[in-house]
Order: structure tokens, then C-alpha cells, then sequence
């Protein structure tokens, strides 16, 4: 079978574009597994402690149930906020310090998990903590 000269550089394009895809796959992978072997504090106590239970790992669950945590003392100060229990000087720093961690707990997150896991977790984690705190602090 003849080839036209077209035929054989789409066909070497081709290749050459699988080939750069695989290694940058590939670097993408090594920056990943860095992140999880190395790190500030926070990293090496999670790596150094067993968060599984038999097949099950309870990480994820970890994670979720302190955004959800930040969640509900975020809102809690913003509503004490607005009935006058807290002062605006103290009440609105409190909140935005404490709801700008939620990311950065997200971010740490989704080093050890996805995002869409992370993400349904916390929010089941999240209908849990508020219904409890509801109940408790009625």
C-alpha cells in the first residue's frame, strides 16, 4: 500500500503528539506522588498514620467532617453576627478567617482524593454536622 508523503507526517504528528501526552501524564503522576510522600506538618501526620479501615479509607471522611466542622462555625458566627450576640468587629473577621481555610482544606484534600469524592463527602458530612448542631443547639 502506497502513502503519500501527507499521509506519513499526519501519521508521525500523530505519534509525536501521543508521545508528548504520555510524558507529561506521566510528570503529572511524579508531581502527584511528591505531594503525597513530602510536605508541610499537615502531610507527613497524614501520612504517617493508617487512615484505613479494612478496604476503606477514612480520610476522605476526615476531611469532610472539618469543612463541614468550619461550615457550621462560620455560619454560626455570622447568625450570632446578626442577632447581635457578636459584634461586627469581632464577628465578621471571625467568619471570613475561618471560611477562607475551606479551600486550602479542599485543595490539601484533593492530593489524597478527588474532587468529586472530596466534594460529596463534605456535602453528606455537611447535612450530618448541621442537622446534629441543629438538634443540639436548638
Amino acid at each position: 500500500m502506497r502513502r503519500s508523503a501527507n499521509g506519513i507526517a499526519l501519521e508521525g504528528a500523530i505519534l509525536g503528539q501521543r508521545k508528548m501526552m504520555g510524558i507529561i501524564f506521566r510528570s503529572c503522576e511524579l508531581t502527584m506522588a511528591k505531594s503525597k510522600k513530602g510536605g508541610d506538618i499537615v502531610d507527613k501526620f497524614l501520612n504517617g498514620t493508617n487512615w484505613k479501615w479494612g478496604n476503606f479509607n477514612m480520610l476522605p471522611i476526615l476531611f469532610g467532617v472539618v469543612m463541614a466542622t468550619i461550615d457550621v462555625v462560620m455560619m454560626g458566627a455570622v447568625k450570632m453576627t446578626h442577632e447581635g450576640t457578636l459584634s461586627h468587629a469581632f464577628g465578621v473577621p471571625f467568619a471570613l478567617f475561618f471560611y477562607a481555610l475551606e479551600p486550602l482544606i479542599f485543595l490539601k484534600a484533593m492530593n489524597y482524593e478527588g474532587m468529586a469524592v472530596t466534594n460529596l463527602i463534605w456535602n453528606l458530612a455537611s447535612d450530618v454536622v448541621v442537622t446534629f448542631g441543629h438538634f443540639l443547639f436548638r
